[in-house]
Protein backbone atom coordinates (compact mmCIF):
# COMPACT_ATOMS: atom_id res chain seq x y z
CA UNK A 1 0.00 0.00 0.00
CA UNK A 2 1.45 3.57 -0.91
CA UNK A 3 1.48 5.71 -3.56
CA UNK A 4 4.97 4.00 -4.78
CA UNK A 5 5.24 0.20 -4.96
CA UNK A 6 9.21 -1.01 -3.68
CA UNK A 7 10.59 -3.06 -6.13
CA UNK A 8 11.71 -6.49 -5.05
CA UNK A 9 15.05 -7.76 -6.60
CA UNK A 10 15.00 -11.36 -8.56
CA UNK A 11 16.77 -12.72 -5.39
CA UNK A 12 14.37 -11.32 -2.71
CA UNK A 13 11.38 -12.21 -4.44
CA UNK A 14 13.10 -16.25 -4.95
CA UNK A 15 14.44 -16.42 -1.40
CA UNK A 16 10.61 -15.55 -0.02
CA UNK A 17 8.99 -18.13 -2.39
CA UNK A 18 11.47 -20.70 -1.83
CA UNK A 19 10.69 -20.69 2.26
CA UNK A 20 7.19 -20.49 1.38
CA UNK A 21 7.50 -23.59 -0.31
CA UNK A 22 8.86 -24.95 2.73
CA UNK A 23 6.02 -23.66 5.07
CA UNK A 24 8.36 -20.95 5.94
CA UNK A 25 8.12 -17.11 6.09
CA UNK A 26 11.10 -14.86 6.02
CA UNK A 27 10.27 -13.03 9.29
CA UNK A 28 10.52 -16.81 10.77
CA UNK A 29 6.37 -17.15 10.97
CA UNK A 30 4.43 -20.15 9.67
CA UNK A 31 2.60 -19.26 6.90
CA UNK A 32 -0.71 -18.79 8.82
CA UNK A 33 0.97 -16.76 12.04
CA UNK A 34 0.42 -13.23 12.37
CA UNK A 35 2.99 -10.84 14.24
CA UNK A 36 3.25 -9.55 17.57
CA UNK A 37 0.03 -7.64 18.35
CA UNK A 38 0.62 -4.56 21.08
CA UNK A 39 -2.26 -2.26 21.76
CA UNK A 40 -2.04 0.89 23.88
CA UNK A 41 -5.03 2.73 24.44
CA UNK A 42 -5.31 6.61 25.73
CA UNK A 43 -2.60 7.73 23.73
CA UNK A 44 -3.51 10.84 22.57
CA UNK A 45 -3.99 12.89 25.69
CA UNK A 46 -6.12 15.29 23.85
CA UNK A 47 -8.62 13.19 21.93
CA UNK A 48 -11.80 11.81 23.56
CA UNK A 49 -10.61 8.66 22.74
CA UNK A 50 -6.72 6.95 21.14
CA UNK A 51 -5.20 3.99 20.86
CA UNK A 52 -1.73 2.68 18.87
CA UNK A 53 -1.95 -0.25 17.70
CA UNK A 54 1.65 -2.33 17.14
CA UNK A 55 1.83 -5.18 14.76
CA UNK A 56 5.24 -6.25 14.21
CA UNK A 57 7.06 -3.08 13.45
CA UNK A 58 3.94 -1.63 11.95
CA UNK A 59 2.49 1.40 13.68
CA UNK A 60 -1.13 2.94 13.35
CA UNK A 61 -2.76 5.71 15.48
CA UNK A 62 -5.91 6.23 16.01
CA UNK A 63 -7.99 9.37 17.62
CA UNK A 64 -11.54 10.00 17.63
CA UNK A 65 -12.92 13.59 18.06
CA UNK A 66 -16.94 13.83 18.29
CA UNK A 67 -19.49 17.01 17.90
CA UNK A 68 -23.49 17.69 18.19
CA UNK A 69 -24.81 17.92 14.84
CA UNK A 70 -27.46 17.07 12.13
CA UNK A 71 -27.87 13.70 11.03
CA UNK A 72 -28.45 12.52 7.42
CA UNK A 73 -31.78 12.67 5.73
CA UNK A 74 -32.28 9.35 5.63
CA UNK A 75 -31.01 8.20 9.08
CA UNK A 76 -32.55 11.24 11.25
CA UNK A 77 -32.47 8.96 14.60
CA UNK A 78 -28.86 7.74 14.12
CA UNK A 79 -25.48 8.92 15.19
CA UNK A 80 -23.11 9.69 11.98
CA UNK A 81 -19.47 7.94 11.35
CA UNK A 82 -16.54 9.60 9.62
CA UNK A 83 -13.70 7.92 9.16
CA UNK A 84 -10.59 9.12 7.99
CA UNK A 85 -6.80 8.24 7.18
CA UNK A 86 -3.16 9.40 6.80
CA UNK A 87 -0.16 7.43 5.40
CA UNK A 88 2.64 9.73 6.74
CA UNK A 89 5.38 10.31 4.62
CA UNK A 90 7.51 9.24 8.08
CA UNK A 91 5.91 5.91 7.55
CA UNK A 92 7.59 4.67 4.34
CA UNK A 93 9.92 6.74 1.89
CA UNK A 94 6.68 5.72 -0.53
CA UNK A 95 4.27 7.57 1.03
CA UNK A 96 3.87 11.36 -0.07
CA UNK A 97 1.98 14.60 1.17
CA UNK A 98 -1.25 15.71 -0.95
CA UNK A 99 -4.33 15.07 -1.53
CA UNK A 100 -5.92 11.22 -0.30
CA UNK A 101 -4.76 8.84 -2.55
CA UNK A 102 -6.45 5.97 -3.66
CA UNK A 103 -4.63 3.68 -0.58
CA UNK A 104 -5.39 6.15 2.00
CA UNK A 105 -9.26 6.19 0.64
CA UNK A 106 -9.38 2.06 0.26
CA UNK A 107 -8.28 1.85 4.32
CA UNK A 108 -10.34 4.43 5.44
CA UNK A 109 -13.44 2.79 3.79
CA UNK A 110 -12.16 -0.72 4.85
CA UNK A 111 -12.14 0.16 8.06
CA UNK A 112 -15.22 1.99 8.24
CA UNK A 113 -17.10 -0.88 6.34
CA UNK A 114 -16.74 -3.13 9.17
CA UNK A 115 -17.52 -1.25 11.94
CA UNK A 116 -20.77 -0.08 9.91
CA UNK A 117 -22.01 -3.56 8.05
CA UNK A 118 -21.75 -4.99 11.73
CA UNK A 119 -22.99 -2.16 13.40
CA UNK A 120 -20.20 -2.32 15.99
CA UNK A 121 -20.91 1.21 17.31
CA UNK A 122 -24.87 1.17 18.44
CA UNK A 123 -25.35 4.20 16.00
CA UNK A 124 -28.84 3.96 16.79
CA UNK A 125 -28.11 5.17 20.54
CA UNK A 126 -26.41 8.09 18.66
CA UNK A 127 -29.28 10.20 18.72
CA UNK A 128 -29.90 13.57 20.94
CA UNK A 129 -33.02 14.93 19.48
CA UNK A 130 -35.13 12.82 16.94
CA UNK A 131 -34.30 14.47 13.48
CA UNK A 132 -32.73 17.39 14.96
CA UNK A 133 -29.32 16.43 16.83
CA UNK A 134 -26.73 13.46 17.06
CA UNK A 135 -23.43 12.50 17.75
CA UNK A 136 -20.97 12.94 15.03
CA UNK A 137 -17.85 10.67 15.46
CA UNK A 138 -14.71 11.63 13.73
CA UNK A 139 -12.17 8.56 13.51
CA UNK A 140 -8.95 9.82 12.38
CA UNK A 141 -6.13 6.84 11.55
CA UNK A 142 -2.37 7.52 11.30
CA UNK A 143 0.05 5.39 9.76
CA UNK A 144 3.35 6.16 11.69
CA UNK A 145 5.23 3.18 10.31
CA UNK A 146 4.49 0.62 7.44
CA UNK A 147 6.13 -2.83 7.85
CA UNK A 148 2.39 -4.60 6.13
CA UNK A 149 -0.67 -4.99 8.00
CA UNK A 150 -2.30 -1.78 7.18
CA UNK A 151 -5.70 -2.67 7.17
CA UNK A 152 -5.27 -4.97 10.05
CA UNK A 153 -3.39 -2.66 12.65
CA UNK A 154 -5.93 -0.21 11.37
CA UNK A 155 -9.15 -1.85 12.61
CA UNK A 156 -7.74 -2.69 16.11
CA UNK A 157 -6.89 0.65 16.49
CA UNK A 158 -10.35 1.87 15.12
CA UNK A 159 -12.27 -0.60 17.87
CA UNK A 160 -9.83 0.57 20.59
CA UNK A 161 -10.05 4.15 19.81
CA UNK A 162 -13.92 3.74 19.50
CA UNK A 163 -14.69 1.60 22.85
CA UNK A 164 -12.60 4.08 25.49
CA UNK A 165 -14.54 6.66 23.57
CA UNK A 166 -16.87 8.79 26.40
CA UNK A 167 -19.13 11.45 25.29
CA UNK A 168 -20.77 14.02 27.77
CA UNK A 169 -24.01 13.32 29.62
CA UNK A 170 -26.71 14.85 28.33
CA UNK A 171 -28.95 17.22 30.69
CA UNK A 172 -32.67 16.11 30.33
CA UNK A 173 -35.41 18.26 32.45
CA UNK A 174 -37.93 16.40 34.91
CA UNK A 175 -39.98 15.33 31.44
CA UNK A 176 -36.86 13.70 30.39
CA UNK A 177 -36.28 16.25 28.04
CA UNK A 178 -32.76 17.18 26.63
CA UNK A 179 -32.31 20.57 27.69
CA UNK A 180 -31.42 23.30 25.17
CA UNK A 181 -30.05 26.97 25.77
CA UNK A 182 -31.75 29.88 24.23
CA UNK A 183 -29.72 29.78 20.88
CA UNK A 184 -30.63 25.80 20.69
CA UNK A 185 -27.29 24.64 22.49
CA UNK A 186 -27.41 21.56 24.16
CA UNK A 187 -26.86 20.81 27.68
CA UNK A 188 -24.59 19.05 29.53
CA UNK A 189 -24.17 17.96 33.01
CA UNK A 190 -20.73 19.11 34.18
CA UNK A 191 -18.01 16.74 34.79
CA UNK A 192 -20.35 13.46 33.72
CA UNK A 193 -19.94 11.34 31.26
CA UNK A 194 -20.87 8.24 29.23
CA UNK A 195 -19.48 5.52 27.62
CA UNK A 196 -20.03 5.09 23.71
CA UNK A 197 -22.01 2.02 23.31
CA UNK A 198 -20.37 -1.18 21.64
CA UNK A 199 -22.56 -4.01 19.94
CA UNK A 200 -19.62 -5.80 18.29
CA UNK A 201 -15.98 -5.76 18.25
CA UNK A 202 -15.09 -5.83 14.46
CA UNK A 203 -11.59 -6.82 13.51
CA UNK A 204 -10.10 -6.88 9.89
CA UNK A 205 -7.70 -9.94 8.65
CA UNK A 206 -5.96 -9.77 5.66
CA UNK A 207 -4.95 -13.02 3.74
CA UNK A 208 -2.79 -13.07 0.38
CA UNK A 209 -1.56 -15.32 -2.26
CA UNK A 210 2.01 -15.40 -3.09
CA UNK A 211 2.76 -18.18 -6.18
CA UNK A 212 -0.05 -20.02 -5.08
CA UNK A 213 0.83 -20.32 -0.95
CA UNK A 214 -1.73 -18.25 1.16
CA UNK A 215 -0.40 -16.16 4.41
CA UNK A 216 -1.96 -14.56 6.86
CA UNK A 217 -0.62 -10.74 7.94
CA UNK A 218 1.69 -10.34 4.38
CA UNK A 219 4.57 -7.88 5.40
CA UNK A 220 5.39 -4.85 3.90
CA UNK A 221 7.71 -6.99 1.31
CA UNK A 222 5.10 -9.69 1.08
CA UNK A 223 2.64 -7.31 0.06
CA UNK A 224 5.12 -6.30 -2.34
CA UNK A 225 4.79 -9.84 -3.82
CA UNK A 226 0.90 -10.81 -3.65
CA UNK A 227 -0.96 -11.93 -6.39
CA UNK A 228 -4.36 -11.02 -4.62
CA UNK A 229 -5.04 -10.07 -1.13
CA UNK A 230 -8.55 -10.55 1.07
CA UNK A 231 -9.15 -8.57 3.85
CA UNK A 232 -12.05 -10.20 5.48
CA UNK A 233 -14.33 -7.80 8.54
CA UNK A 234 -15.45 -10.59 11.27
CA UNK A 235 -17.37 -10.18 14.54
CA UNK A 236 -16.78 -12.04 17.93
CA UNK A 237 -19.72 -14.32 16.73
CA UNK A 238 -17.66 -15.22 13.75
CA UNK A 239 -19.80 -13.31 11.35
CA UNK A 240 -18.31 -12.35 7.73
CA UNK A 241 -19.44 -8.80 7.96
CA UNK A 242 -17.36 -7.20 4.83
CA UNK A 243 -14.89 -8.45 2.26
CA UNK A 244 -12.22 -6.87 0.30
CA UNK A 245 -9.95 -7.37 -2.46
CA UNK A 246 -7.17 -5.64 -4.42
CA UNK A 247 -4.47 -7.14 -6.69
CA UNK A 248 -5.69 -8.99 -10.03
CA UNK A 249 -4.85 -12.19 -8.61
CA UNK A 250 -7.75 -14.77 -9.06
CA UNK A 251 -9.03 -17.17 -6.39
CA UNK A 252 -8.60 -20.71 -6.87
CA UNK A 253 -11.01 -23.62 -6.30
CA UNK A 254 -11.08 -23.91 -1.83
CA UNK A 255 -8.68 -20.59 -1.32
CA UNK A 256 -11.74 -18.46 -0.24
CA UNK A 257 -12.72 -21.45 2.36
CA UNK A 258 -8.98 -21.68 3.63
CA UNK A 259 -8.85 -17.50 4.18
CA UNK A 260 -12.13 -17.87 6.12
CA UNK A 261 -11.51 -20.54 8.45
CA UNK A 262 -7.68 -18.53 9.44
CA UNK A 263 -9.28 -15.68 9.51
CA UNK A 264 -11.76 -16.43 12.11
CA UNK A 265 -8.63 -18.27 14.18
CA UNK A 266 -6.76 -14.93 14.00
CA UNK A 267 -9.78 -12.44 14.69
CA UNK A 268 -9.94 -14.35 17.63
CA UNK A 269 -6.55 -13.69 18.39
CA UNK A 270 -6.51 -9.71 17.70
CA UNK A 271 -9.71 -9.53 19.64
CA UNK A 272 -8.26 -11.38 22.81
CA UNK A 273 -5.30 -8.94 22.52
CA UNK A 274 -7.86 -5.90 21.95
CA UNK A 275 -9.64 -7.08 25.31
CA UNK A 276 -7.05 -7.62 27.43
CA UNK A 277 -6.13 -3.72 26.65
CA UNK A 278 -9.54 -2.79 27.24
CA UNK A 279 -9.49 -4.08 30.95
Amino acid sequence: MGSHKRIINKIEREHIVSLMEHGKRADGRSLNEVRPVKITTGYIQKAEGSALVELGHTKVLAGVKYMVGEPYSDSPNSGVLTVGAELSPIASPFFQMGPPNPQTIELARVTDRAIRESAAVKFDDLFIIPGEKVWIIFLDLYVLNDDGGLFDASGLAAMAALATLELPTIKKDSNGEVEVDENGKVQFVDGETTKVPVNHYTLSVTSASIEGKIIIDPSRDERELQDYRVTLGITEENQLVSAQKGEFGVLKSGELEQIIDDSIIVAAHYREELMKALE
